[in-house]
């Protein structure tokens, strides 16, 4: 295996391990109650209450060293010592990538293109359906496992909103919502 497939593994490993963490420890209990209520409190207020990024990393450190012992020791026996280090390096990098991406998309306004569809994807999953778009850096393994919810537009409450409405394609605020119906009309559809 050549450096660059190991690379490459290390990252899919992570995406895959990003959206089953997501599904399964988030939402449907699998690892415990703990991470379960810990999920619900990010669906509840997504900024969580402003912790900062590097806090973050700090707080989920021991989580990402066992992990990574874990990742390097099943890479071990297919990779030797050598590529089970970039490969494991790859995963710690996509945790730290996918980490940053998610903070990013509660406490900024999207700039690009993509970035404005990951965060209609993401914010599908917060605020329209909670049981689809699992992944947070790539939808990949929703639609590998059916779980892509293909909305187009999302109401999302305004205090949730991380930056002006017109930078977000497809996002409705709940007051626009409220001053649609004060005016008779239809409001704009969350589907």
């Amino acid at each position: 295996m050549s450096w660059l497939g190991a690379s490459i593994l290390g990252l899919l490993c992570f995406s895959f391990l990003e959206y089953v963490h997501h599904r399964h420890a988030g939402h449907l209990r699998w690892f415990g109650r703990r991470l379960f209520d810990a999920h619900m409190a990010h669906h509840r207020d997504p900024r969580e209450g402003g912790v900062s990024f590097p806090e973050k990393m700090r707080q989920r450190a021991p989580l990402v060293v066992v992990l990574s012992v874990a990742l390097f020791l099943l890479a071990w026996p297919w990779g030797g010592v050598a590529h089970a280090v970039v490969f494991t390096k790859a995963a710690v990098l996509g945790y730290v990538y996918s980490e940053w991406f998610h903070h990013t998309m509660h406490h900024r306004a999207p700039r690009t293109r993509f970035e404005r569809w990951m965060w209609l994807h993401h914010y599908a999953h917060h605020f329209a359906d909670a049981n689809a778009n699992y992944g947070f850096t790539s939808p990949l393994w929703d639609y590998v496992f059916g779980t892509r919810n293909n909305i187009t537009r999302v109401v999302v409450p305004d205090a949730q909103l991380p930056g002006p409405s017109e930078l977000f394609t497809g996002v409705s605020l709940r007051s626009e919502v409220a001053a649609a119906r004060r005016r008779g009309r239809p409001p704009p559809s969350a589907q």
